[in-house]
Formats: structure tokens, sequence, C-alpha cells
């Protein structure tokens, strides 16, 4: 039950990216990834992964100056999966 969980923060997270809710939505990706480190690279019915959606997200707060999301995440991620964090920020 929990990797369906952690997909369907992931999930959320996308949905919140579409609607413009940066800090929304990088709490839910980072969520979901810490919570099942694996589901980074499922990939959803669109063909998209976890991952992606959390680079676009890093990306997104890049753009729009939003360094408290993108510490909010690092802070989240670099402990709870490394790997992926280290891979996002590549």
């Amino acid at each position: 039950a929990g990797w369906y969980a952690a997909l369907a923060a992931c999930g959320r997270a996308r949905v919140l990216l579409d609607l413009g809710d940066l800090a929304a939505a990088g709490s839910s990706i980072a969520q979901g990834i810490a919570r099942a480190p694996a589901v980074a690279e499922q990939e959803d019915g669109l063909g998209r992964t976890p991952l992606f959606t959390l680079k676009q997200i890093l990306a997104r707060c890049r753009a729009d100056d939003r360094a408290d999301v993108r510490d909010a995440i690092e802070r989240d991620l670099a402990a709870a999966a490394p790997d992926v964090w280290a891979r996002a920020t590549q």
C-alpha cells in the first residue's frame, strides 16, 4: 500500500504543478519520493516519472525565484532519497 500512496502523492504533485501551486507540488513530490524512493522511475500512463516531475518543479523554482520551495524539497529528499536527489540536480 505504501508504494501506491507514494505514487498517488507524486501524481498529486504533477496536478498541483499544472495548476501553478509550486509550494504544494514540491511538498507532495518530496513526500511521495521520500516514502518510496523507487517510485521515482515509475512511468505513469503518459510515460512521465516522478523524477521528471521533480525536475520540472525544480526548474520552475529557478524560473520563479522560489528558493524556499527548492530548499524544502532538498531538506526532505537529500536525507530520505539521496540518489534521487542527486539525479534530479544533475
